[in-house]
């Protein structure tokens, strides 16, 4: 089993970058992204939108984002592989205390 895991698809694959941006992809898009890459699993990030998506035997995963989903406020999101299986997840958690810690932090405004 291959995995590839991208971590700059804006330079790289322009292509595979606006099918895994679209909020409602189709197959037909996926797979016409993915024509040249050779690899069973494809792990996406940058977007910030949490999916999971099968297309002729290759899984593309976006796991979201741990601090600022753009799906759903207040919620980390995430990809888990256990056991062979990729499964997304979500978790609650408070935003506020989160800014307000970070805001504390010695990191520079622009990061918080």
């Amino acid at each position: 089993m291959k995995i590839l895991i991208l971590s700059d698809i804006h330079a790289n694959l322009p292509a595979l970058e606006a099918v895994l941006a679209a909020e409602s992809m189709n197959a037909d898009e996926v797979i016409a992204a993915s024509v040249d890459i050779d690899a069973d699993i494809i792990l996406a990030g940058h977007t910030h939108l949490l999916f999971l998506r099968e297309a002729e035997c290759k899984i593309f995963c976006n796991p979201g984002s741990a601090g600022l989903a753009r799906d759903h406020g207040g919620e980390a999101c995430y990809a888990v592989w256990e056991n062979g299986r990729l499964m997304l997840k979500r978790t609650s958690y408070d935003v506020s205390a989160t800014i307000a810690r970070l805001q504390e932090s010695p990191l520079d405004e622009e990061i918080v």
